[in-house]
């Protein structure tokens, strides 16, 4: 197994990467950067990182392509059409009508193999996620003119990913460390039968908080280890810890696979005080890694239909 640098922020710049998504079209890696409020497209063939600085007030969260062309990214409580060229962004829907106690923007998500785009909410005025009140978010599904609320009573929505067979959909809340399982009907879009899948160690020092996560073609999932500086790989039937990869900087954030042959997995990271501040020339926080020789592989990630 080998951990290498794939790109690392300029001097001084303090980067929030997250929602990295392995483009098989281009062969590129996509991702943004929250703070800098930025997507970013990653050649593989040119070894070139593409930035398209976005016009917008609340940070982004995740990008995906679209079917039709371009891409969507989700910001503050908006999800916009991207047209990379130009950088000018088209809101598509908000979940802004959602009932909610709280006000809350949206975080980490991905697309079912239908086209939905799923994502999560967390609070939109905090910064320190340690003050963030319990079971206050909640997760939605979007399609053309139609935003559900899916799943309430969550504290910090973040990765997700499904089941090859699409049956079980697997979430991360990240404030009381769980991975929770739903089943899932991917013809009317619906979850059921909650439960905790995975619970992380009270004890922070050894695997921190789940981030964004992945999952292979055997059913095992990837999780990014915020806080710890890991990529935990679990098995979600038993809840063994199979094997950690250790990386230079604490501040994982989430994990995709890509690359020709779906083998190489990618890392994102962030430069945040509470994840440490271990910043090196040769990796600094906000860098991309890219993990090769793991003998696992995934799926492509799915794209937005409407």
């Amino acid at each position: 197994m080998s951990v290498t640098v794939l790109t690392k922020p300029q001097s001084g710049a303090s980067l929030f990467l997250e929602g990295p998504h392995w483009e098989v079209s281009t062969q590129s890696l996509l991702y943004v950067d929250m703070t800098g409020k930025a997507a970013h497209r990653w050649n593989a063939a040119t070894n070139t990182d593409e930035v398209v600085k976005l016009d917008i007030e609340h940070r982004p969260s995740l990008i995906v392509p679209r079917q039709s062309g371009g891409y969507v990214v989700t910001h503050g409580t908006t999800i916009s059409h991207l047209e990379w060229s130009s950088g000018s962004l088209t809101a598509l829907e908000s979940i802004e009508g959602i009932e909610s106690d709280v006000k809350v923007i949206l975080n980490d998500g991905k697309c079912d193999s239908t086209g939905r785009l799923w994502a999560g909410t967390m609070p939109a005025d905090i910064l320190d996620i340690s003050q963030i009140s319990p079971n206050e978010g909640f997760l939605t599904s979007v399609t053309k003119d139609t935003i559900r609320k899916q799943a309430d009573k969550i504290t910090l929505s973040n990765g997700m990913a499904w089941t090859a067979d699409e049956r079980i959909l697997y979430f991360v809340d990240t404030i009381p460390g769980e991975i929770l399982a739903f089943d899932f009907d991917v013809t009317t879009g619906q979850l059921s039968n909650r439960r905790v899948a995975l619970k992380f160690p009270s004890d922070k020092q050894a695997l921190g908080m789940p981030d964004g996560l992945t999952i292979d073609t055997e059913g095992k999932l990837w999780v990014a280890c915020v806080g710890a500086g890991k990529v935990a790989c679990f098995d979600p039937q038993t809840g063994e810890l199979l094997t950690t990869i250790q990386f230079p900087v604490k501040g994982t954030t989430s994990c995709c696979f890509g690359g020709q042959n779906m083998d190489e997995l990618y890392v994102t990271s962030a430069f945040v005080k509470m994840f440490g501040q271990e910043a090196c020339e040769e990796t600094p926080p906000g860098s991309v890694f890219k993990v090769t020789g793991l003998g696992a592989r995934g799926s492509p990630d799915h794209v937005y239909r409407y």
